[in-house]
């Protein structure tokens, strides 16, 4: 293989109108889709923001939007604004508070214009080195553990604790079906996540991080940290 000659790569009909084609060429991952004049547009095939296949999004015409969280669109009132969010550090732990609202073209609102954080609003919760705890509600907790098999696999134990529903038989039926949603979601994600390169976390990675990345960028520093420690 020679940089910056010209290869043939693709048939044309491979390149389906509103669809997105996904292939390794020259050692490249690269999607191809057509746009609105039916001309063929190539780009490599990862999201500059956080590293995720862009083959497997959405065709939106002369745009196309990421499958992780639809960068690339820009029709107004599309997309969720993310407002701060709050992060919070302690003794290996970080919390953070995240305030969702409709994009209608506002400016996102800085951490410091945002509510104090509280403990029975909608949180995250991470407990170095793999515990993961999701607030969704005072009454509805959902608890997984990260366990690594080795540099690039891990095991991921999903529970979910609630008091929405207490009586015998209909907890344990709310239970089964919160467990079959959590499930769904969390392999909607993986198809995505598998994508994602580099495979490898470090604290600078060539991404394009955004402000709502922020407990990205404060989880990877005290990652760091402790790599630094415990070499």
């Amino acid at each position: 293989m020679i940089r910056n000659q010209w290869y043939a790569v693709l048939e044309s009909g491979e390149i389906k109108a509103g669809k997105m084609t996904g292939v390794t060429r020259l050692g490249e991952r690269l999607v191809f889709w057509k746009n609105n004049n039916n001309e063929i547009v190539c780009l490599k095939d990862k999201c500059a923001h956080r590293g995720a296949s862009l083959a497997r999004g959405k065709h939106h015409g002369d745009t196309i939007a990421c499958p992780f969280h639809g960068s690339g669109m820009t029709k107004q009132g599309y997309k969720t604004l993310l407002n701060g969010p709050v992060a919070l550090s302690k003794d290996n732990q970080l919390e953070f508070w995240v305030y969702n609202e409709k994009d209608i073209g506002q400016t996102p609102k800085k951490a410091e214009r945002l509510p104090p954080p509280d403990e029975y609003r909608p949180h995250l919760h991470f407990i170095f080195s793999n515990i993961w705890q999701n607030y969704v509600s005072k009454p509805f907790r959902v608890f997984v553990a990260f366990v690594p098999v080795d540099e690039s696999n891990t095991v991921i134990y999903l529970r979910n604790y609630q008091r929405l529903v207490n009586v015998p038989v209909l907890q344990e039926l709310t239970d089964w079906l919160l467990m079959i949603f959590l499930k769904k979601i969390l392999n909607q994600d993986r198809r995505v996540v598998v994508t994602q390169l580099p495979i490898k976390t470090e604290l600078n990675m060539g991404e394009k991080l955004i402000p709502g990345d922020l407990p990205i960028i404060t989880y990877r520093r005290i990652r760091e940290n402790l790599k630094t420690k415990n070499p």
